[in-house]
């Protein structure tokens, strides 16, 4: 038996990273700020921000009561505004950073033990904007590049445990679509990043950073 979290879950690329564990034979729980609850005896599917801490304890403790262990932590959840700085609301900074920033950390501390345990497997979703910088995405950038770097200082700290760092560029998801972009021909697809999750898993790359 083994276990796979993920967060931001119900959609995009996090439902095609729970489809594409699901398919492998794992067992996996996923949390969603909007996801209906759901459970089978493969699947955990719960409502959990992972900007509130307290939330993200809950998801932690249901996971772990469930499964017992975890091997792989795919922390994908998060959330973009596309504004210059000077028309970008407080709330929609903080937003992004306690998202895309403090809920990698906090979802990571929290199962860190039980990927220790495993000697498992964790994933970080950052972005291309995470290498590199791009004009009305300032907040959005500080909060990827974060996790680049967050990954990299893990990787260094952990022996037992596998870092890795997914950085996609344009994906074909609501998020994309939502700022009125087209989805134009050949734009990644997200079962294609949901694979490059996978092949982190079965130790395919060695390095931190995967595009």
């Amino acid at each position: 038996m083994k276990v796979c979290v993920v967060t931001g879950g119900r959609r995009g690329i996090g439902k095609a990273v729970v489809d594409r564990f699901i398919k492998e034979g794992y067992y996996v729980a996923s949390c969603s700020k909007n996801q209906k609850a759901f459970e089978s005896y493969n699947l955990l599917l719960m409502k959990c921000d992972v900007s509130n801490i307290k939330d993200v304890k809950n998801f932690y403790l249901k996971t772990i009561k469930k499964f017992k262990r975890v091997d792989v932590l795919v922390n994908n959840a998060g959330v973009a505004f596309y504004k210059k700085l000077n028309e970008t609301k407080i709330k929609e900074i903080d937003n992004m950073i306690d998202v895309n920033l403090k809920g990698v950390i906090y979802t990571t501390k929290l199962f860190l033990g039980k990927l220790i345990e495993s000697k498992g497997t964790l994933v970080n979703i950052s972005s291309v904007a995470g290498l590199k910088s791009y004009e009305n995405f300032s907040v959005y950038c500080a909060s990827k590049y974060g996790v680049v770097g967050f990954s990299d200082s893990l990787r260094k700290e952990l022996d037992n445990v596998k870092v890795y760092c997914v950085c996609p560029g344009p994906v074909d998801t609501d998020m994309w679509s939502g700022f009125g972009w087209i989805r134009f021909p050949g734009i990644t697809k997200p079962v294609t990043i949901a694979n490059k999750v996978l092949d982190c898993v079965n130790n395919k790359y060695k390095e931190l950073i995967i595009k």
